[in-house]
């Protein structure tokens, strides 16, 4: 941005914008190219809104019978309601993941967020949704924190 307004300034002799009658190209393009291109490295790029243009969407089912999950690169993957032990999700700087564990804790598999509920079109909160489908199950880590994890229940 800075550079714009050198480039500005040397064109025209003033520091104000518009003085002079007019702006400069050169001025344009340095002031406004980074802009650009940061906005085009939004829309198009891993987290950008029409990702889904070129990336198969991660799915992950819930139902009777277990939890299955197909990610990208058409790895994918089932476990049952018996092996489930709970769900935790953090934030790193790519953004929020969650990761859905074993009975022992092992990782079963860690998937990206967030995530819309394809019959609602709205975004869930998964140790929510898991605790919601499966109340005898599951149960909030952190009562006041529910959307954070959820673990197996002890009489369970």
């Amino acid at each position: 941005m800075f550079a714009g307004f050198a480039v500005f300034w040397l064109r025209t002799g003033s520091g104000r914008i518009g003085h002079g009658g007019t702006f400069t190209l050169a001025g344009d393009v340095v002031w406004m190219a980074p802009l650009f291109l940061w906005a085009i490295a939004y829309y198009v790029g891993s987290r950008g809104p029409i990702r889904s243009l070129w990336e198969d969407p991660v799915r992950l089912v819930l139902d009777d019978r277990g939890v299955a999950w197909t990610l990208t690169g058409d790895r994918s993957g089932f476990a049952s309601w018996d092996e489930v032990g709970g769900m935790s999700s953090d934030m790193d700087w790519r953004g929020p993941w969650r990761s859905l564990r074993r009975r022992d804790g092992a990782e079963l598999v860690t998937v990206r967020g967030p995530f819309v509920d394809e019959t609602t079109g709205r975004t869930v909160a998964l140790p929510m949704l898991l605790v919601r489908l499966r109340p005898e199950l599951f149960e909030p880590l952190d009562p006041r924190h529910p959307d954070r994890a959820c673990v197996r229940r002890a009489s369970a």
